[in-house]
């Protein structure tokens, strides 16, 4: 099944605990990565922020953790989880996303964290999920993936 073919009409569901789902099955998740034409496509998260989008820092910090939990949840994983200026303070020990963060990391997906940025915020020493990676090293991931998705 492509993307073309998923039923976007359909209303969102809610569930007893007002969470919110899309009436597709988890494993139906994993196929979001093709495009129309049935083609696997390499993606990368660039986190950039130690939350997701402008505006509240607690709502920008719970969409950070619901979007790493979804993704976890659904096997929607990218190739590559960047995080670069704030953002390296999600790949700390002490990161609300950290669990997660192992989990794709334990299922193959490669997590860098700007060395420039984790020195700036000294942090290094408490980067425990991927590696410390070169803004050159980067920039070939930025480069090389199909998509990269600015979260």
């Amino acid at each position: 099944m492509t993307i073309a073919d998923k039923p976007w009409t359909q209303p969102v569901l809610e569930d007893e605990n007002a969470n919110f789902d899309t009436p597709l099955y988890p494993e139906e998740y994993a196929s979001l990565s093709l495009d129309i034409g049935g083609e696997k496509k390499s993606i990368c998260y660039l986190l950039m922020e130690e939350t997701i989008g402008k505006g509240d820092k607690n709502l920008g910090a719970d969409l950070a953790k619901k979007t790493f939990a979804a993704m976890v949840d659904k096997h929607m994983h990218p190739n590559y989880v960047v995080f670069m200026n704030s953002g390296a303070l999600l790949a700390q020990e002490d990161s609300p996303i950290i669990e997660y963060l192992k989990e794709l990391a334990n299922e193959g997906v490669s997590v860098l964290t700007s060395a420039e940025s984790a020195d700036f915020y000294e942090v290094r020493a408490n980067i425990k999920v991927g590696v410390i990676s070169s803004m050159a090293e980067i920039l070939v991931v930025l480069h090389g993936v199909d998509k990269v998705v600015t979260l």
